[in-house]
């Protein structure tokens, strides 16, 4: 199952259907061939530490931070 096949299926089961681009797909499928061949994720803990700055003052864009 590819990512784009994962996120269509998860979305229809949020609720209203929103249709990705073609372009978009292909895109959620090159970063997950990429991720699967070795490319450098983020850690978990990095992202969630970003994620609670969220709403707050010293809260930065992902780029910025």
């Amino acid at each position: 199952m590819s990512v784009s096949d994962l996120l269509a299926e998860m979305t229809a089961l949020e609720g209203p259907r929103s249709d990705l681009s073609s372009n978009e797909l292909a895109e959620l499928d090159r970063q997950w061939e990429a991720i699967k061949s070795g490319e450098r994720t983020i850690p978990h803990e990095e992202v969630a530490q970003w994620l609670q700055t969220w709403g707050t003052p010293v809260f930065r864009l992902w780029r910025d931070r």
